[in-house]
This record gives C-alpha cells, sequence and structure tokens, in this order.
C-alpha cells in the first residue's frame, strides 16, 4: 500500500506534535490533549490538527484549550520545522475533533432504531 507523501508527511508531524505537547509545551491545557489527525494539503502549505482532551470532563473547556493552541502556535511551528525537515512549515491550524461525539450520536439513533424495530407489531 502506496501513501502520499501528504500522508506521510500529516504522520510526522502529528509525532512531533505529539512529542512537543508531552515534553516541550509547558501549559497545562495542551499537555491534557491528544493528536487524533493531521490533515494536510496536497502542497503542505497548511494542515488542520484535530485534538480530542485525554480526560472526558476537559470536553467543556474546549475554546480554552484551542486559545491556548492558538498561542502556542508559533512554537509548535518552530518546532516542527526543527524536527520535520522540509522545505517550508506548513501553517497550523488546530480544531476540536467532533468525531468521539457523532460516533456516539449514530451508535444513539442505531440503537433507538434496533429497539424500535423489535417491538411488537400490532395488528392493523
Amino acid at each position: 500500500m502506496s501513501f502520499s507523501r501528504a500522508e506521510r508527511v500529516a504522520d510526522l508531524i502529528s509525532k512531533a506534535l505529539s512529542t512537543a505537547l508531552i515534553t516541550e509545551v509547558r501549559d497545562e491545557r495542551l499537555r491534557a490533549v491528544s493528536i487524533s489527525a493531521v490533515v494536510l494539503t496536497g502542497d503542505l502549505s497548511s494542515a488542520k490538527i484535530y485534538w480530542l482532551p485525554l480526560m472526558e470532563a476537559d470536553v467543556r473547556k474546549k475554546k480554552t484549550i484551542n486559545r491556548a493552541f492558538v498561542r502556542a502556535n508559533p512554537f509548535l511551528r518552530r518546532y516542527i520545522s526543527q524536527n520535520v525537515h522540509l522545505k517550508h512549515t506548513p501553517e497550523l491550524t488546530f480544531l476540536y475533533d467532533e468525531s468521539i461525539k457523532r460516533g456516539r450520536d449514530l451508535k444513539e439513533v442505531i440503537k433507538e432504531a434496533v429497539e424500535e424495530d423489535e417491538l411488537p407489531k400490532k395488528d392493523l
């Protein structure tokens, strides 16, 4: 299986960011998150970084954590430039990953549909 250059670079950026969050970042809000995905444009000029809180309680702090990412963006971009050898470091955009919530919502809809389907049918 062959991966595109953007996918390979996205994986390297994800690993570098995860390492930076664990070992380099001083902001406790950012130490409590995990990088769930990195999506790069084809020309590698910009990257969307999706993150999730490590603790369920931190979901309520999405805005605060996003502000912390905005503040740490220059540092994280510099860290990537030093640890992932690219000609140009992509612009970083940090986004809360909604996929877990959507997955739970979808699971609930399916559960309700199955329960409804298993109800005894009344003769008309």
